[in-house]
């Protein structure tokens, strides 16, 4: 009788853990749930060479907030390939009615030279290419503390370019989905 019931406690302690991990589990889809609910009404959607972007232009965050931000929501920070002029003229396009009263303003992508100074690549570990349309100067890794990869933007448009940022800089940023 002792060993049936020791059968039976173990069997309920089994059953109770298998409930936990199942509660949790639904914790964890309802709250991805309530994230992709805000994440189709904030900001804007786009297409770009066979893939899917989202440009949020209502938080600014650091360059690691913004990438758990899209990671959290089934993306990770954008990582283009192919015409990143278009890309860049893409973006801008959404992100003009955002700038601020500066006159300018930076948006997060997935690239950065973290891991080793000077060496770009994407969050995929794909080396930027040589022919990334880097403007003028840049990189310039001012002050020896810019690692993040952002797109700048004039509110005119005159002055428009990819470059290298401080991570812990509030910017906007884009999604690739």
């Amino acid at each position: 009788m002792n060993e049936r019931m020791s059968t039976m406690e173990s069997e309920v302690q089994e059953d109770l853990m298998h409930l936990r991990e199942v509660v949790e589990e639904f914790t964890t889809l309802r709250e991805d749930h309530i994230a992709l609910k805000n994440f189709v009404y904030v900001g804007k959607f786009f297409h770009h060479e066979g893939k899917d972007f989202y440009v949020n232009r209502e938080q600014k965050m650091s360059w690691t907030d913004s990438r758990r931000w899209c990671q959290v929501r089934g993306g990770d920070l954008a990582q283009p390939t192919g015409d990143f002029i278009a890309f860049m003229q893409r973006v801008y396009q959404l992100i003009l009615p955002h700038v601020g009263s500066a006159g300018h303003e930076g948006v997060w992508l997935g690239g950065s030279d973290i891991a080793s100074e000077g060496q770009w690549f994407w969050l995929s570990g794909t080396k930027l290419p040589n022919n990334f349309p880097w403007n003028g100067l840049q990189p310039d890794n001012t002050g020896g503390i810019e690692d993040c990869l952002e797109i700048f933007y004039q509110r005119d448009g005159t002055n428009d370019f990819y470059n290298d940022q401080v991570c812990t800089y509030p910017s906007y940023f884009v999604c690739e989905l």
